[in-house]
C-alpha cells in the first residue's frame, strides 16, 4: 500500500491509494512517479493537476492551458480508462489564472493583451509587402529613372569590389582564394591572425568537453522525463524486454529499468534520486578535475603560442610608439612644429625625428568626417576629377581649428626618447611615454582625457538602465508573443528574432556612442570596453531566452501558474532533480538551435538576402552615385563581435556542467558547439575575403581581452568540480568560493608571466622602421599620416591650393 504525500513509482505491480488519500497525482516532471492525494491536494504536487477524477482517482490537468479549475463538457468522457492513451482530458473551464481571461464559451483563456503581437507582426509584414508594390509600380512608371538607378547600382557594385581586400600581384590587384590559411598567412593584419587561431582553439575546448561527456556516467533519467509537447498521459511503468540494437543506440540508450530497480531498493523515491544523485555527484566531481585541469594545460599552450605569434608578426607601428612622447601642456598657440622641434633641442640637445601637433577636433567632427570622406571619393576618381570647391573647404576648415596642447614627438633612437623624458621630467611642461599606436588613435578626444573613469562609472550605470529599458521594450514582448504564440514556422522565429536583436543593437549603439565620447584616445581600450560589455550582455540575453525555452517547451509555463504559491509542496528531491534534468533538456535543446540553426539562418539573411534588398532599394529609390555606393559598400569584419560571441556562446555552454543530464544531451551540446565554431571559421573566412571591405588589424590587444575573458570560463570549470563535490555530501559552500579565488589568482599570474611586461626594443631607429614596409605594407606609420587635420593639409598641398 503506497503512502499519503510520498513519491512512488505508479506501476502495473503497485498502483493503490490509501482511501484518506486515494487520488493519484502524477508527477509534473517525471513519467512513472507520483505521490497518493487527497481530491482538494491535487495541485499540492503538481500545480497542473486541478481536476480530480473520482471515475478513474487520479488528478488530472485541464485541458484548457491557463485554466485553474475545471470540468468535463461531456460527462462520458471522464469514464474512459485512465490506461488509454486517448483519454480525453476535462476541456471546460470554470475559472482561468491570474492574468488571464476566460472566453464565452469556456474553451480558451487567453493571455489579457497578448493578441497585439501576432496582429503587430502581421501588420508589420502587410507594410513591407504594400512598400515593395509600391516602388515596383513607381520604378516601371519612368523607364530613364530605372535607366540612371541601373547605372547607379554598376557603379556602387564597382566601389564595393574595390574596397575588398586584395593582395599585389604583378598583373594587378586580385582576390585572395579562399582556401588561404588566414591562421598562417599575414594577409590583413596579426589581429586577424590571432582571430582565426582563437577559433580553432575554442574547437579543440569544444571536442575535448564532447570526448569526456562519452566518457563518464550518467543518471539514466531523461527518457523519465516529460515532454509537455505531447499529449497529458499517466504514465503505468512495465519492465520492457531486452532488445537488441546497433552499437550507437546502445551506446546512448537509458537503461531506466536500472533507475526503477534502484527506487524499488528505498522506501521512496526521494531517498532512491538522492542515492543516484549523491552516486552521480562523486563521479562527475573526479571527471571535472581532470578536465579542468586538461583545459587550464591547453590554455598555457595556447597563451605561448599566441605570444609567439604577437612577437613574430608586431608591425612597425606598434614598434613605433616606443619612439615616441606625449607631450602636454603646451601653450594652444604653438601650431608651427619647427617650434616645438627647437624648444626641445634647446632644452636636451635632441633633435626629433618627427612631430604630430594635436588640434581640438571634437567640435568639428562631423565637418573633419565629411571632408575626409570627400578624400577617399576624389583619390578614387579614375578620371582624374578634382573638386576644388572641396578643396577650398579644407582650407577653410584649418582656419577654425585650435590645438589641444598636446603633440606627439618621434625620435631617432630609444636613447634619444630617453634623454628628452629626462630633461623635460621636472619642467612644466608634462611628458609622458607614448602607449597609443599611431592607427589607434581617437584624435578628437585629445585634450578631453579628465575624469576619465568618474565618466566610464556613469556610462556603466547607463548602460544597465538601457539593459532595464531593453528588457521592458523588447524582451518582454518577445517573451510574451513566444508564451502566446506557437511559432511553429522558421520564418516567424527569424522575424522575432530580429526583433530582439534590434533590441540588442540598439543597447550597442548606445553604449559605443557613449564611450566614445569618454576621452579616451586609445581605439583598442574602448574596443575592448565594448566587447567586455558585448560578451555580458549576450550571456545575459541568453541565459533569459533559455529560460523562456524551458518555459515554452517543457512545460515550464504550467509550474508558473503556481511555482510561487504558498500552498505548493515543490521543495522534494524528486520535483527538484526532475525539473533540473527537465532544464537541461531545455538548455540543451536551445543551444543547439543557438549554435546551429539561427546563426547559419542569419549568415544567409544578412549577406545574401540583404544586398538584394539594398539593390532593390538602390534601384527604386533614386539615390545619387554616392549615397548608393554607400549603401552597397560591405562593412568591415567586426574582430570583435565575433570573440564577444564565441566567448559568451562557450559561456553559456559551460553552464550546463552543473546540471544533472545523460550522455545524449551532453555529447550533442558539446559536438554541436565544436561544429559550431568550425562553420565559424569557415563563415567568418568568406566573410574576410568575399563580403567585407578591406580593413589592417595590426593590433593584438583585442585578443590580448580575450585572454582577460577567458577567466571566466575557466572560473566555471574552476569551481565545478567542488559544486558536485558539495552535491555529494563532500565539501562545503566556502571551498567553492575559495577554489574561484585561488582559479583567478593562478590565472592572472600566468597572464603577467607572458604578456605583463613587454620588453622594450631598444635597437629601433625611426627611418629603418619609416623604409620596412614587410610587416605592414598597407599601414602608413607616422602619426601625422594618421591624423585627419594632416590628410587634409596633404591633399590641399598635393593641388597647390594653401
Amino acid at each position: 500500500m503506497s503512502l499519503c504525500g510520498v513519491s512512488q513509482l505508479f506501476s502495473t505491480d503497485l498502483n493503490e491509494c490509501p482511501p484518506e488519500c486515494p487520488f493519484w497525482a502524477p508527477s509534473s516532471v517525471w513519467k512513472y512517479i507520483g505521490v497518493c492525494s487527497k481530491s482538494a491536494n491535487c495541485k499540492l504536487f503538481n500545480p497542473t493537476l486541478h481536476f480530480a477524477d473520482v471515475n478513474n482517482h487520479v488528478c488530472l490537468p485541464c485541458n484548457v492551458f491557463g485554466c485553474i479549475s475545471c470540468a468535463y463538457s461531456n460527462a462520458d468522457d471522464s469514464t474512459t480508462p485512465i490506461t488509454d492513451n486517448f483519454k480525453k482530458l476535462p476541456d471546460f473551464c470554470i475559472q482561468c489564472a491570474k492574468g488571464y481571461k476566460r472566453s464565452n464559451d469556456g474553451q480558451m483563456c487567453y493571455l489579457v493583451d497578448s493578441s497585439i503581437w501576432p496582429k503587430l507582426l502581421r501588420y508589420l509584414m502587410a507594410f513591407v509587402l504594400l512598400s515593395i508594390a509600391v516602388l515596383i509600380i513607381r520604378l516601371l512608371m519612368d523607364r530613364e529613372k530605372m535607366k540612371n538607378n541601373f547605372n547607379s547600382l554598376l557603379s556602387a557594385l564597382k566601389n564595393q569590389q574595390k574596397k575588398m581586400l586584395r593582395k599585389s600581384e604583378p598583373s594587378g590587384r586580385t582576390l585572395y582564394g579562399l582556401s588561404i590559411d588566414v591562421r598562417k598567412n599575414n594577409i590583413s593584419g596579426i589581429g586577424l591572425m590571432l582571430y582565426f587561431r582563437g577559433l580553432v582553439f575554442f574547437s579543440s575546448v569544444m571536442a575535448l568537453l564532447f570526448f569526456s561527456s562519452l566518457a563518464h556516467v550518467h543518471i539514466p533519467c531523461s527518457k523519465m522525463i516529460r515532454i509537455f509537447k505531447e499529449p497529458f498521459r499517466v504514465y503505468y511503468f512495465v519492465s520492457s524486454p531486452d532488445e537488441r540494437g546497433t552499437f550507437i543506440s546502445n551506446f546512448f540508450s537509458e537503461n531506466v529499468n536500472k533507475l526503477v530497480d534502484d527506487i524499488f531498493n528505498f522506501k521512496s523515491v526521494d531517498e532512491a534520486i538522492n542515492w543516484n544523485v549523491v552516486a552521480y555527484s562523486k563521479e562527475v566531481s573526479s571527471v571535472m578535475n581532470v578536465l579542468y585541469i586538461s583545459i587550464m594545460a591547453m590554455t598555457v599552450v595556447y597563451l605561448v603560442s599566441q605570444k609567439r605569434v604577437i612577437k613574430t608578426y608586431t608591425s612597425s607601428s606598434t614598434k613605433l610608439k616606443d619612439l615616441t612622447l606625449v607631450l602636454r601642456n603646451l601653450p594652444k598657440s604653438i601650431t608651427n612644429e619647427n617650434e616645438i622641434a627647437d624648444m626641445i633641442y634647446e632644452s636636451s640637445g635632441v633633435k626629433p625625428a618627427s612631430i604630430t601637433i594635436c588640434y581640438d577636433l571634437k567640435r568639428h567632427k562631423k565637418d573633419i568626417d565629411k571632408l575626409l570622406e570627400s578624400v577617399d571619393e576624389m583619390n578614387a576618381q579614375e578620371d582624374g576629377y578634382i573638386n576644388f570647391d572641396r578643396v577650398e573647404e579644407f582650407n577653410k576648415s584649418f582656419t577654425d581649428l585650435k590645438s589641444s596642447g598636446e603633440c606627439f614627438v618621434t625620435f631617432e633612437n630609444s636613447g634619444d626618447c630617453r634623454n628628452v623624458l629626462h630633461s623635460f621630467k621636472n619642467g612644466g611642461i608634462g611628458v609622458e611615454e607614448c602607449d597609443v599606436e599611431p592607427e589607434n588613435v581617437m584624435w578628437e578626444n585629445i585634450g578631453y582625457e579628465k575624469n576619465i573613469n568618474g565618466k566610464i562609472l556613469a556610462i556603466s550605470i547607463v548602460t544597465i538602465g538601457c539593459l532595464t529599458v531593453y528588457s521592458v521594450v523588447f524582451f518582454v514582448p518577445y517573451a510574451i508573443y513566444s508564451i502566446s504564440s506557437q511559432m511553429k514556422h522558421l520564418l516567424e522565429v527569424l522575424v522575432v528574432s530580429l526583433f530582439l536583436d534590434c533590441g540588442n543593437t540598439i543597447v550597442s549603439v548606445v553604449l559605443r556612442s557613449l564611450i566614445t565620447r569618454a576621452g579616451i584616445i586609445n581605439s583598442d581600450v574602448v574596443e575592448g570596453y565594448l566587447m567586455f560589455c558585448s560578451y555580458f550582455i549576450k550571456l545575459l540575453n541568453m541565459l533569459l531566452n533559455i529560460v523562456l525555452s524551458h518555459i515554452i517547451n517543457y512545460g515550464g509555463m504550467h509550474k508558473l501558474l503556481s511555482l510561487l504559491g504558498k500552498q505548493s509542496n515543490l521543495d522534494t528531491p524528486t520535483f527538484r532533480v526532475g525539473e533540473e534534468v527537465s532544464f537541461s533538456v531545455s538548455f540543451s535543446i536551445y543551444m543547439v538551435n543557438v549554435l546551429i540553426i539561427i546563426p547559419n539562418g542569419f549568415f544567409v539573411i544578412e549577406h545574401y538576402v540583404f544586398p538584394l534588398v539594398n539593390s532593390f532599394l538602390v534601384l527604386t529609390l533614386d539615390f545619387d552615385v554616392r549615397k548608393a555606393s554607400r549603401l552597397m559598400e560591405y562593412s568591415k569584419f567586426d574582430i570583435s563581435a565575433g570573440y564577444s560571441n564565441n566567448l559568451a556562446n562557450i559561456t553559456c555552454c559551460l553552464f550546463l556542467l552543473f546540471l544533472i543530464k545523460d550522455r545524449k544531451q551532453g555529447c550533442i551540446v558539446f559536438l554541436s558547439m565544436c561544429i559550431s565554431y568550425f562553420l565559424n571559421y569557415l563563415k567568418d573566412q568568406f566573410i574576410v575575403l568575399r563580403r567585407s571591405s578591406r580593413k589592417f588589424y595590426s593590433t593584438w590587444r583585442l585578443c590580448y581581452v580575450t585572454f582577460v575573458i577567458w577567466a571566466f570560463p575557466t572560473l566555471v570549470l574552476a569551481v565545478c568540480p567542488h559544486y558536485w563535490s558539495w552535491r555529494a555530501g563532500e565539501g562545503g559552500v566556502n571551498m567553492i568560493v575559495l577554489s574561484g579565488l585561488v582559479h583567478m589568482f593562478i590565472y592572472g599570474l600566468i597572464l603577467y608571466a607572458l604578456f605583463g611586461r613587454q620588453p622594450l626594443h631598444s635597437n629601433l631607429r625611426f627611418s629603418d622602421l619609416v623604409e620596412d614596409k614587410s610587416t605592414s605594407p598597407e599601414q602608413d606609420l607616422e602619426y601625422k599620416l594618421h591624423n585627419p587635420l594632416y590628410k587634409l593639409k596633404l591633399l590641399s598641398r598635393q593641388y597647390n591650393v594653401l
